[in-house]
């Protein structure tokens, strides 16, 4: 009834630094950018940052979640459930992830999201090097809105769950 927002989440994450992870717990406030949107992990996961309140940094990461009842294709968030600006609610045991030296869910629940969601993505069909200039366009760690198309060769392959992001977008 009363979620923690971004600044209170960062908080307890801290407290998790030292205690270990919390007992699941809801999270409210604006995603300010996606770590993975809808549809760009073949596993279905979506991830975002809540907005910080005005003067603060530190931003809280909603990690790998799916809508209630588990992690197959039915329960994976669409572009109309979620979306950067929106009021998003989560739900998930807290912890600190040190490699990011942040806050997040270590896996998480959606619950719902509020606002008024923006019109569809579109696919541009572009150059490779189109989309790679539109990726270091970018700011760290932010993705594109619209879905990029591209035809090009492979040479070669390391990791999974590929999207165009300012930081992988080599």
């Amino acid at each position: 009834e009363d979620p923690f927002d971004n600044e209170d989440a960062v908080k307890v994450g801290k407290w998790a630094k030292d205690n270990g992870n919390t007992e699941p717990l809801y999270v409210k406030g604006e995603i300010a950018s996606f770590y993975h949107a809808p549809g760009s992990r073949t596993d279905g996961a979506v991830s975002w940052f809540l907005k910080p309140a005005a003067g603060q940094t530190e931003k809280f990461e909603v990690y790998k979640c799916y809508k209630e009842g588990g992690t197959s294709s039915q329960y994976f968030l669409q572009d109309s459930d979620v979306w950067v600006g929106g009021l998003a609610t989560a739900y998930g045991p807290i912890t600190w992830y040190a490699d990011s030296n942040q806050a997040e869910f270590t896996g998480s629940t959606f619950v719902s999201c509020e606002g008024e969601p923006p019109a569809p993505r579109t696919t541009i069909n572009a150059t490779f090097a189109e989309a790679l200039a539109a990726g270091k366009a970018l700011d760290d760690g932010a993705d594109s809105y619209n879905y990029y198309q591209f035809d090009a060769y492979v040479t070669k392959k390391s990791g999974t769950n590929y999207f165009l992001t300012a930081t992988s977008g080599e």
